[in-house]
């Protein structure tokens, strides 16, 4: 008898049973330990929603960089909340696409601009991208700090966007 199901996964009654009939010592100590500590997830308590079908559909117009998909998916109820397993939501996928016209789309339809679309844009140099975030009020700074302005640093883009983040609003911070 081997235990190579993750224990969830698993009926422990059935297997603890089996393991006793077997005389599998190590094993029923391990289940017994699991049975004790370990409470098994509860599916319907996930820290995020599933995306459905609307929803992936939405992401993958936007990361397409498709407007008239994109259009035609913010008619599904719910879609425009959608984020991926890396919480992504639309505007960060539009903005990876480089299809300014989606960042209009998806304001109308009430997408929440984050902060990692506009670092997107600055890490890919994309000024027009950056100017269509900029004009939606689009965040420049994360919630642990994390800044469009170094983003661009990182990437070798600064010279390119380091005047429209800093016209936005930007802080320049410097260490030392």
């Amino acid at each position: 008898l081997l235990l190579a199901e993750p224990m969830h996964l698993i009926d422990v009654d059935d297997a603890l049973a089996a393991a006793r009939a077997g005389e599998h010592v190590d094993i029923v100590i391990r289940l017994e330990e699991f049975l004790r500590y370990l409470q098994p997830p509860d599916p319907t308590r996930w820290s995020r929603p599933f995306v459905d079908e609307a929803q992936q559909a939405l992401l993958s117009a936007c990361a397409a960089g498709d407007p008239e998909l994109v259009a035609s998916c913010l008619t599904e109820a719910g879609a425009v909340e959608a984020r991926d397993a890396a919480d992504w939501g639309p505007c960060e996928h539009a903005a990876k696409s480089g299809e300014t016209a989606l960042i209009a789309l998806l304001v109308g339809a009430g997408a929440a601009m984050s902060w990692r679309a506009a670092a997107v844009a600055c890490e890919a140099g994309d000024t027009a991208m950056l100017a269509a975030l900029l004009a939606h009020d689009c965040p420049l700074r994360g919630p642990l700090d994390e800044d469009a302005l170094w983003f661009a640093a990182k990437a070798g883009t600064l010279a390119a966007v380091a005047p429209m983040l800093c016209d936005a609003g930007a802080e320049v911070v410097r260490d030392g």
